[in-house]
């Protein structure tokens, strides 16, 4: 039997007031650093959260530093622990803050396909996190719990059926199964609605607000399956927030960040191994161009700066 849940007053308002605001700030400044000629509304258009763009991706890492995240963990640890089970929780490297403007075109139900979270192929437990009021009005995440509904729309441990484009493409013919079998929520600001990564789910498109959200995820590496999950990538991140954020950014093509990341720390105070892999990552000319920051960015050319250090 699948598990999930919406928990209530799980985060303080002022965290959430806190990280709204830290959310819309980070785009404009993204937005102003490489695109100072193209209006938020615009950007937001562009922002692709339906399939992740490297602007979209770099908002992430810029948002997520060492300070939020360990402000965070403890009390989604709290919950996690409440829900799941106690255990040595990590957090997940692979994070997103979703940003979908409202009275958007097109006719489809949802703006994220179906699917799992099961990057790295690691078992985790996911928190989606609204970051105002969620409703119908702004849409928001949902769940399929039905095994018969996940086995029409993808394949378990597999790529899915329908990437986005496909899933909007046939949406007529899909939508209707989904829609008859989602479980939504009405959300108030600090709620959380977490699932693990057995549990095939979407985001229903917003209707005329916009949705302002970020997910999250917890794991256990004791847990994990053998020969998998890249439990020293876990173990580095959650050791090197902040490094392996600005890492990530030069990946995306997004320099500036990285160096202002980079610039409030004390790189002499890092083991050699990762200053060495910093030297070399940052030196390289086949970075993207932060003029491509609208491409399609999927996850796994993100950590390609980890396999280096494995090399």
């Amino acid at each position: 039997m699948q598990k999930y849940s919406a928990l209530k007053n799980v985060l303080p308002n002022a965290l959430i007031n806190e990280l709204h605001d830290k959310a819309m700030q980070t785009t404009e400044t993204l937005r102003l650093t490489y695109f100072p000629e193209m209006s938020m509304r615009e950007t937001l258009e562009k922002y692709k959260h339906s399939t992740p763009s490297r602007f979209s991706r770099a908002v992430a890492y810029r948002m997520m530093d060492s300070e939020t995240i360990r402000t965070l963990k403890p009390l989604i640890e709290v919950a996690a622990s409440s829900f799941w089970a106690q255990k040595e929780y990590l957090f997940y490297p692979v994070y997103y803050v979703r940003l979908s403007p409202g009275r958007s075109s097109g006719s489809h139900l949802l703006d994220s396909q179906p699917h799992y979270d099961k990057s790295f192929g690691c078992h985790a437990y996911s928190f989606w996190i609204p970051l105002q009021v969620s409703n119908r009005e702004t849409g928001g995440i949902c769940l399929y719990p039905d095994t018969d509904v996940a086995a029409e729309y993808v394949r378990r441990n597999e790529n899915n059926r329908n990437d986005f484009n496909s899933y909007r493409e046939n949406s007529a013919e899909l939508d209707p199964v989904l829609q008859d079998n989602a479980t939504t929520y009405d959300l108030e600001p600090g709620d959380v609605v977490t699932f693990d990564s057995d549990m095939l789910h979407g985001a229903t498109r917003p209707g005329t607000k916009d949705r302002i959200s970020f997910d999250i995820r917890l794991l256990s590496l004791s847990e994990q399956p053998k020969e998998a999950c890249s439990p020293d990538l876990i173990t580095l991140f959650n050791e090197h927030i902040d490094v392996s954020n600005a890492l990530n950014l030069m990946a995306l093509g997004d320099k500036m960040g990285a160096r202002d990341i980079l610039a409030k720390m004390d790189q002499d105070d890092l083991p050699q191994d990762i200053r060495d892999i910093l030297q070399t990552f940052s030196s390289r000319t086949d970075l993207p161009s932060p003029d491509n920051l609208f491409e399609i960015s999927p996850w796994q050319s993100e950590y390609a700066w980890y396999h280096a250090l494995q090399a």
